[in-house]
């Protein structure tokens, strides 16, 4: 009888829902090709317990064709890869291996939360049903999964509606900057109107061209802090750029000391009271 180990439980959370924070935790190499996308922090959305059905997926996947769906080279690529990339159907891996349980195995990997499966009794009832073919000798008949048990919890799903046509504003200034010029936008509004929530869907497009999104604000508690948003934004991104491997790292700090040379210290100050 085969005996299965589960670890990396440390980054576990009891909430209904998590935000997570650009910033990778900190986690050896052997855990990020488990993460889910959400939990990159690149995906503009809350992480749940759907988040663990992404990962179990994974665990599936490699358990079924010995080996992982994704491969990346160091932190900032498995970022990519998770929220990017889709994985190769198992049973193109394996092609004795009944095309229901590779489904089931898509299923769970599916990068959007709301298209995994909803609960694990649902789960559960699939797999049984495989495993009853399975012990009968039968081949597996198509069904269509996820249709039984009862949703967990209740979550309002976090698409931004309403939204298009200022989204695909952003996207078009966001190409023409990858493409060389320099662009300016000001988004305005009432708080609590979706400014943050708009502006961070433009994350996904960045991780697809390797760049970082940072962000802060004008706090009105904080009118009393000179610069204090601009060390926020240096804050944010210095936390990213800690991601990179040593020699883009030292590229990007000689960038850092040529841009802010005579100023680095001021900067520093900053951003040493805001940590």
């Amino acid at each position: 009888m085969a005996i299965l180990h589960f670890f990396g439980l440390a980054f576990a959370s009891e909430l209904d829902q998590e935000l997570q924070s650009t910033q990778l935790p900190k986690q050896s190499e052997e855990t990020l090709p488990y993460m889910s996308p959400e939990q990159t922090g690149r995906m503009n959305r809350d992480v749940d317990y759907r988040s663990d059905y992404y990962s179990l997926g994974i665990l599936m996947f490699e358990l079924l064709t010995g080996q992982r769906p994704f491969e990346a080279k160091d932190a900032l690529d498995w970022v990519y890869t998770h929220i990017c990339r889709l994985p190769p159907s198992p049973n193109t891996l394996v092609p004795q291996l009944p095309e229901v349980i590779s489904n089931i195995v898509l299923k769970l990997l599916a990068k959007c939360p709301e298209e995994r499966y909803q609960n694990s009794e649902s789960l559960k009832y699939d797999l049984t049903h495989c495993a009853d073919y399975l012990a009968l000798g039968k081949t597996i008949e198509s069904f269509v999964l996820g249709e039984q048990g009862v949703v967990q919890k209740f979550l309002v799903p976090q698409k931004l509606y309403g939204r298009e046509k200022e989204l695909q504003h952003l996207v078009n200034l966001f190409e023409q900057a990858v493409n060389g010029q320099t662009r300016f936008c000001l988004v305005h509004g009432y708080s609590g109107v979706g400014k943050s929530v708009l502006v961070n869907e433009i994350d996904r497009f960045q991780v697809r061209e390797r760049g970082f999104l940072v962000q802060s604000k004008f706090d009105q508690f904080q009118q009393g802090e000179a610069y204090s948003a601009l060390a926020a934004t240096y804050s944010a991104l210095v936390q990213q750029l800690l991601q990179l491997p040593e020699q883009q790292l030292e590229q990007w700090r000689w960038n850092l000391q040529t841009a802010l040379s005579p100023n680095a210290s001021l900067v520093l100050e900053r951003y040493l009271n805001l940590n």
